[in-house]
């Protein structure tokens, strides 16, 4: 039979309404804790426009045979005068558990 999904449309659909169901404080969480352990480089030259806040989006929910593979793009605050901006991939099991697959960024200094 051929497949009944028309995979790009279902990407579309999930990712405009991602926050509905995936729970927000554990992505965060998870995110965090990605950051934690990787070893980011420092920007001497911050964007002149940084954000307030933390700002996550999935740019990437792509159904593969694990689960979903995402693009979780972040800018987050990492102490009092520091943002990191980047991306993290990972896989959204089937099961609803996620796992980390790589991620990268940069750390700005904010003056």
């Amino acid at each position: 039979m051929k497949e009944l999904l028309n995979k790009p449309d279902l990407e579309r659909l999930l990712r405009s309404n991602w926050s509905s169901f995936i729970d927000k404080t554990k992505l965060l969480a998870f995110l965090l804790q990605q950051i934690r352990d990787a070893d980011f480089p420092i920007a001497s030259n911050a964007p002149t426009q940084l954000q307030k806040g933390y700002r996550i989006t999935l740019s990437r929910l792509e159904l593969v045979e694990k689960g979903f593979f995402l693009w979780i793009d972040f800018d987050v605050p990492i102490g009092p005068s520091k943002r990191c901006i980047g991306t993290s991939e990972a896989i959204l099991t089937n099961v609803g558990t996620l796992q980390s697959e790589d991620i990268i960024g940069q750390v700005y200094t904010i003056n």
